[in-house]
């Protein structure tokens, strides 16, 4: 189902757990994994005061200024040292990898690459993750909306891949997930992989009518008794069920069954992503 696999790094925390996350499921697929880190223009460039960069719109840089410093220079090499890292870890996997480094606006090359790949790893937060507000970064809110292919999001903390949550909405944005989540558990031969699968509606017999769906689908994967209702509001719920549950991976549409995708990003998969703890399968 996957064979090839972009990795977006950083130097920070987050890039690091989200790197052996992308290495263990490329190594569970057979896949290829490739490498990418953007040299970020916002960290060496001046940006036109009178503009302010947004996720939607790349910042004004002027290019009169635009010139190799010793920032720029130190920010190479702080990427070199990162893919040599990488590089070594997948060596030691013998798993298929490749490795770039590319310099620009680094959401536009990350949408730009992930274009030849068939799944997106990303970490939640990247450099100056220890300032953050809450908030979703820029370049994470901007990618996950604008992908058009499947997208994990990776938090601070690495967990083995035991147990996945499906949250099912009876959207087709949830039926990719349920499959994309099925299809893994069963890749997975060195140990049991379990998944819960959780409806939240406001009753238990339309949860249950709105699951039939996805259990008949889970039927050949010899899948039972993994059904979960819980009401309430949405976002809260797949939190909490995340660690109730003892999840080690959320599975869950991008969207519902209607949004503005070039708008907004789904609010329920905005409050996921701002509170998780687990690692986020987001189907677009």
């Amino acid at each position: 189902m996957y064979k090839s696999i972009l990795l977006a790094v950083d130097s920070s925390h987050y890039s690091e757990v989200c790197t052996r996350y992308a290495l263990e499921y490329t190594k569970v697929l057979n896949a290829h994994i490739n490498i990418l880190t953007v040299l970020d223009r916002k960290e060496y460039a001046t940006v036109f005061p009178y503009y302010y960069p947004s996720a939607d719109f790349p910042p004004v840089f002027d290019e009169s200024v635009f010139e190799r410093n010793e920032l720029y220079d130190k920010q190479r090499k702080r990427a070199e040292h990162l893919l040599s890292r990488i590089r070594s870890e997948c060596e030691h996997l013998e798993v298929s990898f490749s490795c770039a480094m590319q310099e620009g606006i680094v959401a536009e090359i990350i949408l730009e690459e992930v274009q030849s790949s068939d799944l997106l790893f990303v970490g939640q937060r990247g450099l100056g993750a220890e300032f953050s507000t809450g908030l979703l970064g820029s370049n994470l809110e901007s990618v996950v909306r604008r992908s058009r292919l499947p997208v994990i999001v990776t938090p601070h903390v690495y967990r083995t891949l035991q147990k996945i949550l499906v949250c099912f909405d009876g959207s087709e944005y949830s039926l990719q997930a349920l499959r994309t989540a099925a299809h893994l558990a069963a890749s997975i031969t060195d140990r049991n992989v379990s998944l819960r699968l959780l409806v939240v509606q406001n009753s238990e017999e339309t949860a249950r009518q709105l699951a039939q769906k996805a259990l008949k689908y889970l039927d050949a994967y010899q899948m039972h008794d993994i059904f979960v209702y819980k009401s309430g509001d949405p976002a809260e719920i797949i939190v909490d069920a995340s660690r109730e549950e003892d999840v080690d991976l959320i599975a869950m549409g991008a969207y519902g069954h209607s949004h503005m995708r070039e708008m907004v990003l789904g609010s329920t998969t905005e409050r996921v992503l701002r509170k998780m703890n687990r690692a986020l399968l987001l189907h677009h």
